[in-house]
């Protein structure tokens, strides 16, 4: 074999045994890809959206029941809610008489609604029962949702319990004929227990039972069941005008659609859930306007999604950056005046939300608002979208506080990060790497001189990377000219480009790893930690029924 034969047999198995380890470590890495994306099948979800707005007259017999005024929009959370789960739902059931207003907004739903009476009830969760039960005997593993809006109050007997049309559903109907007899293996319960006043109206009277109740009656029992509620230091929630509904079936309604989803995977988790409820209410001033809301997700899996938006039918998506003209707060309505979802994303932060298609929708922003009419599966991305002429909205006075402090504070990764490290019962979700590498830079100051310079270097980086790869490909292209030619000029000229682009391309290389080495160091220099959100008051011993609705203390 000649001399210029064996130079070349090693030329080609070297260049050789290295495209063949790339194509092995890309192989793996799309193996990898393709076997994470193939999961188990969805979890059946069942979902039972119940809205009461009146007391029944059968429980008015003098007492504080007699005291309670009819609630305007607890028909409308009710819809509202059971709209959004049944598009992500195998099988959702709405208990609530739609009042004339609410029968304008949702014409569809007025066939579909049934009157929720105990008897009512208790026949949809013998359905679901026995759905669940045809579920795990096929090895799935379903979920209940179930949503509450209405009064707290006592039944005939003095018990307290969630108003119904013909009575309550009481604390033991709760947890003995429903949590305990259906078999799901998580369950979400979502409760807002309160009357309607003015413009933003306080709910619930005080608490004064939670010590008996507390020793015998909290959630503790039920490991799998996850809940999210909401008061008051006096045991308030509150509906508002401006919503039309209820102002926490609102926060959880904007965080369930992907308001809340901060690391993108369209998984809504208890910590996301917690710490965007807590952004939103974070700088309201006037405490009669403030919720406090109690999120204890379930102790079998504190992770345990409330809603996965991939498998939402009917939707589409819409998705952007906090940035330009959209890095202000802005909202989503219907043309019917339902408002679905409120957005106040922390600035340049990813935003992706899965509305309702077929119908015109309109999104608000301080200046102005568009109007869309997407389809089913679209995706509209936030950057197309112009602004028309702002609206003129009236106001009041608990009015001008909820709209000075709702959803005033930003949400994102960095409030996201500050609000869970002070949770101990909440596990944080897992971050994709490109938001993690933001939140390092972001957590740099804006006017750093270190951090102008590391990404002039790093910018400087990748454009050496990019020329390494050129000369890299110039210098594989030379070599396969000299491998396949028999002529000794033409191989000697290809030879010569070879080492020439061989030599700048590993110059360029090495020039590329120094300029990114420094920018980085620059970009990630020890800074002191941002400020996160306020201290959250100590997480609740337990949930028990008093005669006002649930109350909460300590944690679970």
């Amino acid at each position: 074999m000649s001399a210029r034969s064996a130079r070349r047999r090693w030329s080609v198995g070297r260049w050789g045994a290295a495209a063949m380890a790339a194509a092995v470590a890309l192989g793996a890495a799309l193996a990898a890809r393709a076997a994470g994306a193939v999961g188990a099948p969805a979890a059946p979800v069942y979902t039972i959206s119940i809205g009461q707005n009146e007391v029944p007259v059968a429980l008015r017999t003098g007492g504080a029941n007699d005291a309670l005024a009819a609630l305007h929009y607890a028909d409308d959370d009710a819809a509202t809610f059971h709209t959004f789960m049944r598009s992500v739902s195998t099988r959702a059931y709405l208990l609530s008489v739609l009042d004339t207003d609410s029968q304008r907004r949702f014409p569809d739903l007025v066939a579909e609604a049934r009157v929720p009476t105990q008897a009512e009830l208790a026949d949809v969760v013998d359905k679901v029962k026995r759905d669940m039960e045809r579920d795990r005997a096929a090895g799935r593993e379903p979920v209940l949702v179930f949503f509450y809006s209405g009064h707290g109050v006592r039944d005939q007997a003095g018990a307290a319990g969630l108003a119904l049309h013909d009575g309550a559903l009481s604390q033991d109907t709760l947890y003995d004929k429903i949590l305990a007899v259906l078999p799901a293996r998580v369950a979400h319960v979502i409760v807002d227990a309160c009357h309607a006043e003015a413009v933003v109206r306080p709910r619930d009277v005080d608490a004064d039972e939670l010590q008996t109740y507390m020793q015998t009656a909290t959630l503790a029992r039920f490991p799998h069941v996850g809940a999210l509620l909401a008061s008051t230091s006096s045991a308030q929630s509150f509906e508002w005008d401006a919503y039309r509904g209820g102002v926490f079936a609102h926060e959880v309604l904007s965080g369930l659609r992907g308001a809340a989803d901060v690391n993108g995977d369209g998984r809504i988790e208890y910590s996301e859930l917690a710490a965007f409820l807590a952004a939103a209410n974070l700088r309201i001033a006037d405490a009669r306007a403030r919720p406090q809301i109690v999120v204890q997700a379930p102790r079998t899996d504190r992770r345990a999604p409330i809603v996965d938006l991939a498998r939402s039918l009917g939707q589409f998506r819409l998705s952007g950056r906090a940035s330009g003209p959209w890095a202000e707060p802005f909202f989503v309505e219907t043309s019917s005046g339902v408002r679905l979802a409120d957005v106040f994303a922390e600035r340049d932060a990813p935003i992706a939300l899965r509305l309702p298609a077929g119908e015109s929708l309109y999104l608000v922003r301080p200046d102005g608002e568009v109007e869309i009419a997407p389809r089913a599966g679209e995706a509209i991305a936030l950057a197309d979208l112009p602004a028309a002429a702002p609206r003129a909205r009236a106001r009041g006075a608990l009015d001008d506080a909820m709209r000075k402090g709702l959803f005033a504070t930003a949400f994102g990764s960095a409030f996201y990060r500050g609000y869970v490290s002070q949770q101990q019962d909440l596990v944080a979700v897992d971050f994709p790497e490109e938001i993690a590498a933001a939140d390092r830079l972001a957590a740099r100051p804006a006017d750093s001189a270190a951090r102008t310079a590391g990404r002039v270097l790093l910018w400087t980086g990748v454009a050496a990377a990019a020329a390494a790869g050129v000369f890299g490909g110039l210098a594989y292209r030379a070599e396969s000219q000299y491998n396949a030619t028999d002529v000794e000029r033409t191989a000697t000229e290809a030879r010569g480009r070879f080492y020439l682009y061989r030599d700048w391309g590993l110059a360029t290389g090495a020039g590329a790893l120094a300029l990114v080495g420094a920018g980085l160091a620059l970009s990630y220099w020890p800074h002191a930690a941002a400020a996160g959100p306020e201290p959250a008051p100590s997480p609740a011993r337990g949930i028990a029924f008093t005669g006002s609705g649930f109350v909460f203390a300590g944690s679970f």
